[in-house]
């Protein structure tokens, strides 16, 4: 069952470009970002075996957290596609 979960992260775990690349090797992860040092992560593996495949990424380097951010006790100030990606578990469409 996919899940939603937030990277927050340190700039010792590198640059947010460096850590997009990190990202976009994790297979059928979905990911957005619109806050500095943070990313919202969309993926059926473990917050665990996120840390891990991170870790590996980024050679063990930086601090990071992977916290799932759960259905029913959520709240904040974001973008509507951010909200359409935590509440639908998937990318908004595209108007045409």
């Amino acid at each position: 069952m996919k899940k939603v979960y937030l990277l927050a992260y340190s700039m010792t775990l590198g640059t947010q470009e460096e850590v997009i690349a990190c990202l976009n090797t994790i297979p059928g992860l979905l990911w957005r970002s619109d806050m500095t040092n943070s990313f919202y992560l969309i993926s059926e593996k473990s917050a665990e075996e996120l840390v891990a495949a991170i870790r590996k990424c980024r050679e063990g380097k930086g601090r990071f957290l992977i916290t799932e951010i759960h259905p029913q006790n959520k709240q904040g100030w974001l973008t509507p596609d951010t909200w359409y990606l935590i509440n639908n578990k998937t990318h908004k469409p595209r108007e045409k």
